[in-house]
């Protein structure tokens, strides 16, 4: 989210984009929203794209949720401002050979015209561009809209209710036709604002291995996705983030200090290296990746923002997912309270109950020496919190020592990643080099 980037500078953006790029990732969606600053970060985006060498792709979303979009003018203004100057830009990404337009909603925008469509078909008309929208409404008449080149349902990336993803990408991409489908897969979402604030509060369910499991189901039936996103790259006040915690909170935002999620990208490379080439990577090296919550889902705390929406849709468990060269011995605990468990050659999935007032941690073993071993350090499953807190905490090591959000992942390929990916509003990959041009 560029809302989320004010203290960004070029440099900043280089480092963002050199990350996402050592995983897998191709572009950076910019989500944008009314804030004056917002066009420079932008920029800054671009040329620090440019300068990287790496042709990492860039593409806007505009947030229709804060821009406005009843007049002409409305229309004149975001196109002149965010979308023009960068439709031929070297590391503008393109589909189908027009350039990348989003949106988050926008379903009901106008312009001045007599209807969405036409409001749409009134924007689009300006440039040529491949026009993605992320819109809420639903998709049969989002997918007849004649504006509309493709869907991006938002809330496919969580087990969303009352519909799940599965159903959601079913459901969209059966009213697409040929239009291109883009799948969102996301590791977590909690959100705890006020009212005094952007009043809301509430968890997506995203435990049982949810985003490992996600990007499972993408990978297995890749032919139905044309392309994904990361949903998202830096959103700390929903905590969907898998970018390191190096950007502006919002004000308010108590839960995301601390709570480092950047270990999922290795786990998201594994898994975009399986998308892009349509085959699984061998396993190279062991690693283990664990996360919990602060607190049992049915603590109690003096939060004058109460409790969030779904909260008892969440585990009390510590989750370990292992990556294995070939078998192994594992053992995960919480605290002192272990548990041990058997890893077959490649992704293993295992769980112990959380134990209030103990951290977490993890041994990979074979013949009674240990390979990987990793800690959750400071992190303690507290008791008695003070605020409500459903993000996670991530921690992760590989056989060779490299710990949380390094460089290493448990796979390799030798094969040429050139598929498309989004982020930053998102960060995410494509489909296959067949069906994606960057």
């Amino acid at each position: 989210m560029v809302g989320n980037t004010y203290s960004y500078t070029q440099d900043t953006w280089a480092s963002d984009i050199q990350l996402a790029h050592s995983k897998g990732i191709d572009a950076f969606a910019l989500n944008f929203g009314s804030d004056d600053w917002q066009p420079q970060r932008i920029a800054d985006a671009y040329a620090a794209a440019e300068a990287s060498g790496t042709g990492f792709k860039l593409f806007v979303s505009m947030d229709m949720t804060v821009n406005q979009c009843a007049s002409t003018g409305n229309a004149d203004s975001l196109f002149n401002t965010f979308v023009g100057p960068y439709l031929n830009h070297p590391n503008q990404m393109q589909y189908q050979g027009k350039p990348i337009v989003s949106t988050f909603s926008g379903e009901n925008c106008m312009f001045g015209q007599s209807d969405t469509n036409s409001g749409w078909l009134y924007f689009t008309s300006k440039g040529s561009m491949f026009f993605l929208p992320a819109f809420n409404n639903d998709p049969k008449t989002a997918a007849s809209w004649s504006a509309v080149d493709g869907l991006f349902p938002w809330n496919s990336g969580w087990n969303y209710q009352p519909q799940n993803e599965a159903v959601i990408d079913a459901t969209v991409i059966a009213e697409l036709g040929n239009k291109p489908y883009m799948a969102a897969v996301s590791p977590a979402f909690f959100t705890h604002y006020g009212a005094d604030s952007f009043n809301k509060n509430w968890v997506f369910p995203s435990d049982a291995f949810w985003y490992a499991n996600r990007w499972a189901l993408l990978v297995s039936q890749r032919n139905m996705f044309d392309l994904i996103e990361i949903t998202t790259w830096n959103d700390y006040g929903e905590s969907s983030y898998v970018g390191p915690l190096n950007g502006a909170m919002p004000t308010g935002t108590t839960w995301a200090t601390g709570y480092d999620h950047t270990p999922l990208l290795d786990v998201a490379s594994y898994y975009i290296t399986a998308f892009k080439t349509g085959n699984t990577p061998d396993i190279t090296q062991d690693a283990i990746y664990i996360w919990s919550r602060p607190h049992l889902k049915d603590a109690s705390a003096p939060d004058p923002i109460g409790k969030p929406d779904f909260a008892d849709s969440t585990d009390d468990l510590i989750y370990a997912l292992v990556f294995a060269t070939s078998s192994a011995d594992v053992q995960v605990c919480a605290g002192s309270n272990c548990q041990s468990f058997t890893a077959n050659p490649g992704v293993n999935q295992f769980t112990v109950g959380m134990n209030p007032g103990s951290g977490m941690s993890a041994t990979l073993s074979r013949n009674g020496q240990t390979v990987v071993s990793v800690d959750g350090g400071d992190f303690v499953v507290e008791a008695s919190p003070s605020l409500y807190n459903y993000n996670i905490a991530v921690v992760g090591a590989t056989g060779n020592g490299a710990p949380n959000g390094s460089s290493s992942s448990p796979g390799s390929s030798g094969s040429d990643s050139s598929a498309t990916s989004s982020s930053s509003s998102a960060s995410a990959t494509s489909t296959s080099p067949s069906k994606c041009k960057a």
